[in-house]
């Protein structure tokens, strides 16, 4: 299926089953690979906003006026770690009018054991915005991933 959730679930695919990003690198290069997936899979981008303005900064993405903020961590960080980059794009969400946002963090520090099911990389967070709220899914991408046969040594 395509829509809103699509580029994020696509790199969860890419990162725990083709260790798309097999070394540590910055936020720059992972926003790169993600538009260059973008470019290579139309059907998948037809409906991105690349680097639109909202509140006062430049989102990375967004798809139908939705935020879609990209980070990169080189220390291994858990899913409810993200928590950290979420006031940023609950701010880009707010700026555009929306209620909801989306938030992908590639945790690209050394593996050494078997990555993640893809169902614990998937999280949200509601956070207060005035009246109401804003809904941030977050999406943590794996890379750095240990190879399988190096587990068995």
């Amino acid at each position: 299926h395509f829509g809103l959730l699509a580029v994020p679930e696509r790199l969860i695919e890419l990162g725990g089953s083709y260790d798309l990003f097999p070394d540590v690198i910055s936020e720059a290069r992972f926003q790169s690979v993600v538009r260059q997936e973008l470019r290579r899979r139309p059907e998948l981008g037809s409906d991105m906003d690349g680097r639109p303005r909202a509140s006062g900064g430049i989102t990375d993405l967004a798809e139908r006026g939705v935020p879609i903020c990209f980070k990169a961590a080189n220390r291994r960080r858990p899913l409810d770690d993200c928590e950290q980059f979420v006031d940023q794009v609950v701010s880009y969400a707010v700026g555009r009018g929306k209620r909801a946002a989306i938030l992908c963090v590639l945790d690209c520090s050394k593996k050494t054991g078997a990555p993640q099911p893809a169902e614990s990389l998937v999280g949200t967070v509601v956070r207060s915005a005035g009246s109401s709220a804003v809904t941030v899914i977050v999406f943590l991408v794996q890379g750095n991933l240990a190879r399988p046969s190096s587990l068995s040594r």
